[in-house]
């Protein structure tokens, strides 16, 4: 069930329970008879119900349309592994191998203007912590010669730096991703993700986010 037929149908019950208490009383303040009574009290309860279905059709379609509360649900849980391959080297890694170290996970990608904002604070951010227990790691969809050449040309990626090959192949919550990035993640020591941000942000906010973890 979906809201775009929940929210016209409850609208619909609506209107015809409405149509049938004005049909029922018309201008009188109240039934006259028995039968009226019993159709005003049928009237009424169909409003009810139908209005707790819209309600229901509403919370359903602000669901639909923030692509982004998979990601928010996630907060709080353990963070799923995924595999991915290091740029300068190609070697393979985990992230289940980072476990005991705080992970700033962010997915980016060149084409992404609001990414390469914030790439010189990560590098600044992991420049600083990597010595207490910190790892940022930025991933991206895009081949390894693209970003090559963009660490060679445009921003140096100082931090670790990594691709995938498929984004449909990552688990979720990170495959959303192909919902809008730049998107973050913090995980804890522990391998618990403890807070998810959405778009582009600097390096004071970077910090704020990591230093309880760290």
């Amino acid at each position: 069930m979906e809201a775009s037929t929940v929210i016209p149908a409850s609208i619909g019950m609506i209107a015809i329970g409405a149509i049938f208490i004005y049909l029922l009383v018309g201008r009188k303040k109240k039934p006259s008879n028995p039968l009226e009574w019993f159709g005003v009290g049928v009237s009424s309860v169909l409003i009810v119900c139908a209005s707790g279905l819209l309600l229901l059709g509403v919370t359903m379609g602000d669901k639909a349309r923030s692509p982004f509360h998979v990601q928010q649900d996630a907060v709080g849980e353990g963070a799923p592994d995924f595999s991915f391959k290091m740029i300068n080297s190609n070697e393979e890694g985990t992230l289940e191998e980072l476990e005991g170290k705080v992970v700033l996970i962010n997915f980016w990608a060149t084409w992404c203007p609001p990414c390469l904002d914030e790439m010189p604070d990560l590098n600044r951010l992991y420049a600083e912590y990597k010595d207490e227990g910190l790892v940022v790691l930025t991933v991206s969809d895009e081949r390894r010669d693209i970003l090559t050449m963009f660490s060679q040309n445009m921003i140096s990626l100082e931090t670790e730096s990594a691709y995938i090959d498929n984004v449909d192949a990552l688990p979720m919550p990170y495959r959303k991703i192909k919902d809008g990035r730049p998107e973050s993640y913090v995980i804890d020591r522990d391998g618990v993700i403890r807070e998810f941000i959405l778009g582009a942000r600097d390096y004071n906010y970077f910090k704020k986010a990591v230093s309880p973890y760290i």
